[in-house]
């Protein structure tokens, strides 16, 4: 009987196999290719070409943070002396109320952040690609008011931090497929 069963699970195992060839076939043949590799034969690297971005100024504390954060994930060796794209990024965010208190004391909040950004040619000021991201956070309002700042100021945070990441992530996608066209 425990014959029977070592057998089906080597035949399981084999078709397993298999499967994880073919999908590899599949996908190199679908025209796959790493977001972060050389996009042609004379091309900079995306990582190279994400480094080569200035970030604009952007307005308020929370634009001064996700400043930084793009700043950190484009640029992590300092901001570029002869960049070759400008960033222009507007921030905006709504705060509202999800739940409340018999006493109709809000307990939860939700934290709407979206940014609208357009990349530009540093040479004649053309705009590349523009879009536009959106997240949301949320964080408990508490009966005490410094731990409900910290909380939203928490919050904050984590949207902005992951803004930067969608912008980049975003760019980097662009700059992999335009495939060596001239920017």
């Amino acid at each position: 009987m425990w014959r029977l069963e070592v057998a089906a699970l080597k035949t399981i195992s084999a078709l397993w196999t298999l499967l994880f060839v073919l999908s590899t076939y599949a996908v190199s043949s679908c025209g796959f290719r790493p977001v972060y590799s050389p996009t042609g034969a004379n091309e900079a690297p995306t990582s190279d070409r994400l480094a080569a971005i200035r970030i604009d100024p952007l307005q308020g504390k929370a634009g001064q943070q996700l400043h930084n954060f793009l700043r950190d994930r484009l640029n992590p060796r300092g901001q570029p002396v002869s960049p070759d794209y400008r960033l222009e990024v507007l921030l905006s965010s709504t705060t509202r109320v999800l739940a409340y208190r018999s006493d109709e004391t809000g307990t939860l909040a939700a934290l709407s952040l979206s940014s609208r950004f357009t990349l530009r040619s540093v040479q004649d000021n053309r705009a590349l690609y523009s879009g536009r991201v959106s997240v949301s956070t949320s964080y408990n309002i508490l009966d005490e008011q410094y731990p409900t700042y910290i909380a939203a100021s928490d919050a904050l945070e984590r949207g902005l931090r992951e803004l930067s990441e969608d912008i980049k992530l975003r760019l980097a996608i662009y700059f992999s497929s335009v495939d060596g066209q001239d920017l």
